[in-house]
């Protein structure tokens, strides 16, 4: 069966930042996706109580999984009310010209409001 939401061990997060060579701080956390006991991807990120800034995401060569886990990040921070989403020069422009994200490529900004454009809630309301 598979996950898809926050890695709660924060040893393992430290682990995947470390791993990638990202620094990790008090903000730092993770989403992944699991089949079973084996990670299929997942997404580090720092969040606060203004933004979200992704940092990592992987696998970029399967594009709907690392579309979904990215989703799936940044719902962490719209569940706290958290709307401003930026990146990192880790994260491929490229990959998020393809999922639709990008909101101002100069000033690396996410589109977080995507995650709700085709939500038939929305539109009824």
């Amino acid at each position: 069966m598979l996950y898809l939401g926050p890695v709660k061990d924060e040893e393992s997060i430290k682990e995947l930042f470390l791993l990638h060579n990202i620094e990790y701080t008090d903000n730092s956390l993770c989403v992944d996706c699991r089949d079973g006991e084996k990670r299929l991807g997942y997404c580090l990120f720092d969040l606060d109580d203004k933004k979200i800034t992704v940092k990592y995401v992987e696998p970029l060569s399967d594009i709907p999984l690392a579309d979904g886990i990215l989703r799936s990040s940044l719902h962490v921070a719209a569940k706290r009310s958290i709307m401003n989403a930026y990146y990192e020069d880790t994260v491929p422009c490229d990959f998020l010209k393809k999922t639709g994200f990008i909101k101002n490529e100069a000033e690396k900004t996410l589109n977080i409001d995507k995650l709700f454009a085709s939500c038939a809630c929305k539109q009824s309301l």
